[in-house]
């Protein structure tokens, strides 16, 4: 019998131990959420951006196991070297502001000397990450081998061991990624979560200290049954190989469920933390309930085949769960977090179960268990990283959601049949587990050779054609027919029509102020009706940013684009907030057309350090558009965003363009219209031809008319700054970035729109006040106004129309038609709906 020399420790202290390896798995989840939003701040939030900053992370976990999964097993007192990693990270966690503004400033030099998509930026990027990252998530790789070389010491209870510690420090983490999205971020903001998280890392470094100091090392003693070799080279490989394959296994999952679930849940600033937060959740159950029950196989094929038999149900879930029906997943989207739970939690629980069985295979020996869980767990990180980066840049944007979704589970089938191949002998017979695969491989193929379900077309509207579909690095891009108009939709939200309508104004009312700019910037492509207006005008370049590379190219392929070949135009897929915080170029103009407030990454275009940015990137006398829409805003909300945009831009006007208002603001003095400047400008034919439109009342109200043009004029001056103050308004901060979350409970059904336009109508500023002094005598203001005031009360009467659903009865569709024409008589959609759904019409239905 072989003797192992550990350390007993005193068992009256465990039940201290285990709420301080919560506390760090709590903090450690404080941070990645912390610096992930840090980092967007710095390099971005492009899909490449953001996957270098989470490989740097998994990277410097893998390596903190590895290490100290080395050193661990010569450590006395782990204790004091897990305080001395919790009170480091306290350290590191107070200098982080500090730390990112200097990797800011380095970043920003490089960015403005290089092409935004160079290979030595990329690799600047990367290095940068790697110093700001590296270190703390070294440190806190560190802590689980650490955790193991304190607490397993009898290898008959490996497993369940490990497992606990597993499960509770996941348990941790996922409590630490909820209260981080749901209350410290939005509440307290940024800088107050690291404080809070350094708090914690001194609380829990402060109680590792103190254990440590109780514990005491004992005589070594012999354990209760003698250990078997389990341990071999061989064995050792496979597990190593199994480890790296569920490892990317699991990363890809979750990318592939992100994306699956934005087919029929609209994506929030909570979404990311409620799919990680369950991911997180499934991991800890399945380790704390399955791993136990592990340690009762002393054979370790017998695990192998436990193995086998749990990833052929991990990939038989995945298929059968996203082929269901679309209609049955989009029935549940009124459910909150069931579909979220139902998706992820089943595979995410075997996840969690497979990292105590496959430790147990190679770790009998335990005062090599903090050395072999070390290493095991730096190679399932490994295949971590490797699965996000193929999932993220290759898989989904090249392949497809429902190939990906094939390829994922081929490759864990894959891992169950390398683990079935190893276990079989005559000796352990692996029917269950082979029939497992089997059924697995049959599901497979059913679905590749005949699915219920087309993903992601059938989940967009069923009244739409669909003419074409792609999926990009970011989100889902698809062409349909909608009314017989080609429309893009982004992750099944309206973009842009191929025909003229109000977007254009977004072109054209900043433009009839600054005609002579030269240098424009566009933030946001869409189907470039905007985009090729500001080309009709003597500018000399015409920058277009866009987060979703693929989307240049889809936009040219379906929509007007000859325009794209102009050599003015220079098309840039990159996160345009970084754009704008690091380029070396200047604009007489920046148009910013992003406006659906709800979608991630939205709000960080409304706050006060973007519009410092834009405006140092503005020249002298430069202006600065963008879209308010106000279905999406209460009245502190808008009071908000206007306050937030005022603070920085003082000269501003508010335009009406639909209930998508236009917020212009100059640095330098407002500029005023006039006929003849606006005569001359749509006497060019090109441009002439786009003012042929009006908003709601036919041909009669077309914006061609001066007078008709200027009754979208609201506001100005102290006007706007009283719109500003109509509620208890703050100012939106990258720290906070409070209009992200308080937009997140959005419903189209909301008409929020029609309670702000009460306070716009008491705060109208004289339409004189947007024209040329000499050309106020002799203008047509009566018809101005009237304009002006059926412009905003065509905004009620257009929130009335869009509360309607799918499941409204013909009487509610007339009736809201009606309404709608109480309040706007001239409301052409009104009148449309009116006649379609006439009594005749009716009996017909």
């Amino acid at each position: 019998m072989r003797t192992i020399q550990f350390y007993r420790r005193d068992s009256r202290n465990f039940h201290l131990l285990y709420p301080l390896i919560f506390l760090s798995g709590l903090s450690s989840l404080i941070y990645e959420i912390v610096w992930i939003r840090q980092a967007s701040f710095v390099f971005g939030s492009s899909t490449l951006a953001m996957s270098t900053v989470l490989a740097v992370f998994f990277l410097g976990l893998g390596l903190g196991s590895w290490l100290f999964g080395r050193i661990g097993g010569t450590v006395k007192q782990p204790l004091l070297w897990c305080a001395g990693i919790e009170l480091l990270l306290a350290v590191n966690g107070l200098c982080t502001p500090a730390l990112f503004a200097w990797a800011d400033n380095l970043y920003g030099l490089s960015y403005r000397h290089f092409d935004t998509h160079s290979a030595l930026l990329l690799l600047i990027r990367a290095s940068l990450v790697g110093l700001l990252l590296l270190p703390p998530a070294l440190l806190m790789g560190g802590t689980l081998p650490l955790f193991c070389r304190q607490i397993i010491h009898d290898p008959a209870r490996l497993s369940a061991k490990l497992s606990f510690i597993y499960g509770v420090n996941t348990v941790g983490a996922a409590v630490g990624c909820t209260v981080t999205g749901f209350l410290l971020l939005p509440t307290f903001g940024l800088a107050a979560s690291l404080q809070v998280a350094a708090g914690l890392n001194v609380l829990t470094g402060l109680g590792f200290w103190r254990l440590s100091n109780k514990v005491e090392a004992s005589a070594p003693i012999t354990p209760s049954q003698p250990l078997e070799p389990y341990y071999n080279r061989r064995l050792l490989l496979l597990a190593g190989w199994l480890f790296f394959m569920i490892g990317a296994a699991a990363l890809a999952n979750e990318l592939i469920w992100a994306r699956f679930l934005s087919n029929f849940i609209r994506n929030s600033v909570y979404t990311y933390t409620i799919t990680l937060a369950v991911v997180l959740i499934g991991t800890a159950a399945g380790s704390l309930l399955l791993g136990p029950y592990f340690d009762n196989s002393k054979q370790p094929k017998a695990l192998l085949i436990s193995f086998s038999v749990l990833q052929a149900l991990s990939a038989t879930l995945l298929l059968l769960l996203t082929h269901l029906p679309a209609p049955i997943w989009q029935g549940l989207q009124p459910w909150g977090l069931l579909p979220f739970i139902l998706l992820m939690l089943p595979s995410t629980f075997i996840a969690g179960a497979s990292f105590p069985l496959l430790n147990k295979i190679v770790t009998q020996q335990t005062e090599s268990a903090s050395k072999q869980i070390g290493m095991m767990t730096a190679v399932n990180i490994a295949g971590c990283i490797v699965g996000s980066v193929l999932t993220g840049f290759w898989l989904l944007p090249h392949v497809g959601l429902d190939a990906g979704i094939l390829i994922s589970s081929a490759w864990t089938l894959a891992a169950a049949w390398l683990a079935i191949m190893f276990a079989s002998s005559k000796n352990t017979p692996a029917f269950k587990a082979r029939a497992s695969i089997y059924g697995g491989l049959s599901v497979w193929l059913l679905m590749l050779l005949w699915s219920p379900v087309r993903i992601p077309d059938d989940y967009l509207d069923p009244d739409d054609e669909l003419l074409s579909i792609t999926e990009g690095y970011n989100s889902n891009l698809a062409v349909v027919l909608r009314d017989q108009v080609k429309t893009l939709l982004i992750d099944r939200l309206w973009q842009g029509v191929e025909t003229s309508n109000y977007q254009v104004m977004v072109a054209h009312i900043p433009m009839l102020h600054f005609p002579d700019a030269k240098d424009v910037l566009v933030i946001g492509l869409g189907a470039g009706n905007t985009a090729r207006r500001f080309l009709r005008y003597d500018i000399k370049q015409l920058d277009i940013v866009d987060i979703e590379p693929r989307l240049f190219e889809f936009t040219r392929e379906h929509f007007p684009s000859r325009w794209m070949n102009d050599p003015r135009v220079n098309l840039i897929a990159e996160d345009g907030r970084n754009y704008v915080k690091h380029t070396g170029r200047h604009y007489d103009f920046i148009s910013v057309e992003i406006g659906q407030l709800d979608r991630p990454g939205v709000s960080v275009f409304y706050t006060e350090e973007f519009y410092q940015q834009a405006a140092a990137k503005l020249n002298a006398d430069g202006m600065i558009c963008q879209f308010v829409p106000l279905s999406f805003l209460r009245p502190a909300e808008f009071a908000s965003v206007l306050k937030t945009f005022l603070a920085i831009f003082p000269n501003a006007q508010l335009w009406y363009n639909t209930d998508e208002l236009l917020l212009i603001g100059f640095k330098g003095d407002i500029r005023h219209l006039s006929p003849e400047g606006f005569g001359k400008v749509t006497e060019e034919p090109s441009i002439g031809a786009d003012f042929d439109l009006n908003y709601w009342g036919g041909d009669s109200y077309n914006l061609n008319s001066f007078p008709v043009f200027l009754g979208s004029f609201l506001a100005s001056g102290a006007e706007l700054n009283a719109l500003a103050n109509i509620a208890p308004a703050t100012h939106y901060t990258d720290d906070k970035l409070q209009l992200s979350y308080s937009v997140s409970d959005f419903q189209h059904t909301d008409q929020r729109a029609s309670a702000l336009v009460p306070f716009i109508q008491r705060h109208l500023t004289p339409i004189t006040a947007a024209v040329t002094a000499h050309a106020a005598p002799g203008m047509d203001l009566q018809t101005a106004a009237q304009v002006r005031d059926s412009n905003l009360a065509d905004i009620i009467a257009t929130d009335i129309l869009g509360a309607s659903t799918a499941h409204d009865s013909v009487e509610s569709r007339i009736q809201r038609a009606q309404r709608a024409l109480q309040i706007n008589p001239k409301n052409i959609d009104a009148q449309d709906e009116l006649q379609r759904y006439s009594p005749a019409e009716e009996l017909k239905l």
